[in-house]
């Protein structure tokens, strides 16, 4: 019941389709957030335009040819990439349904017919949304997070906030609306997610976040997570494996740490000989009830 533009979708504010359609730049573009700017990388000074990442559909093409086609083979009509491929830059585009992306694939068939074949045209609407059904969401996550690789990855002191997120998919039935959760992991520095993993339902974001940790290259960031992420194994792998710092949150539910914690930074706040070598905030909300 989960298609893969509900895949996309949390994603898709990261980028835009080329303006213009060229015929000469077949890229996808990501917009650096305006005022913002990448780790490691100068701000563009052209008059406050937007910094920009390309990257080139070929590449795109290339790591969707990975992605198992789940149909018949004598069946087939349309290559599984060419139908993907038209579902992300749908979806990107703002397309919330298979009609949605067939009617864009239609409306640009000369566009895109510069890059993919379609030698039977442009798929039917019923077609796109049984091949979004049918192909395997774990499969196509794994392979569009590659594709986020070629574009970007948290950097040197770079801020990766692992957090869940609840997604309500977009239905073209009578069915119930049902509710995507996923554990997202979103680079500050670069406004965009780095990578994401479903969970199995709401409240078990604790198994997802090794998951997530394992599918992304974070030497030299610093990882924040809430307290969810308030356990032993979490942190040695994000510093054992992942070679990165962290900042997690501890609530009073673990109360053994949190009190042997709240000593121990009295201690080094209060002690002459850690003078200016410790700083604290402190933050008092009344929103919560």
């Amino acid at each position: 019941g989960i298609s893969i533009a509900d895949w996309i979708r949390p994603v898709k504010g990261n980028f835009r389709i080329l303006q213009g359609m060229s015929t000469k730049e077949q890229n996808i573009i990501f917009y650096e957030p305006k005022g913002k700017r990448r780790v490691g990388e100068e701000r563009r000074k052209e008059g406050g335009k937007k910094s920009m990442k390309r990257i080139h559909l070929a590449t795109v093409i290339k790591e969707l040819k990975q992605i198992p086609d789940p149909r018949q083979a004598w069946k087939i009509r349309y290559s599984l990439y060419e139908i993907l491929l038209i579902a992300i830059i749908a979806v990107i585009a703002n397309a919330n349904s298979s009609y949605e992306i067939y009617v864009f694939a239609q409306c640009h068939h000369q566009w895109l017919k510069q890059f993919l074949p379609l030698k039977n045209g442009i798929p039917s609407r019923l077609t796109i949304d049984r091949v979004l059904r049918l192909v395997n969401p774990k499969h196509f996550n794994a392979v569009f997070i590659q594709i986020m690789k070629h574009i970007q990855s948290a950097t040197q002191g770079a801020v990766v906030a692992l957090d869940g997120k609840a997604y309500h998919t977009v239905r073209e039935d009578n069915e119930d609306m049902q509710v995507l959760y996923m554990v997202n992991a979103w680079c500050a520095a670069n406004g965009m997610t780095l990578g994401q993993v479903e969970t199995n339902g709401k409240g078990n974001e604790i198994t997802t976040i090794p998951k997530v940790l394992n599918l992304l290259n974070l030497t030299g960031a610093i990882v924040t997570i809430d307290a969810i992420g308030c356990h032993r194994t979490i942190v040695e792998q994000i510093v054992k494996r992942n070679k990165a710092d962290y900042a997690i949150a501890l609530k009073e539910n673990q109360p053994t740490m949190y009190h042997e914690f709240k000593l121990y930074a009295q201690d080094c706040l209060t002690n002459p000989d850690h003078a200016g070598q410790f700083q604290y905030y402190k933050k008092t909300e009344k929103g919560h009830g």
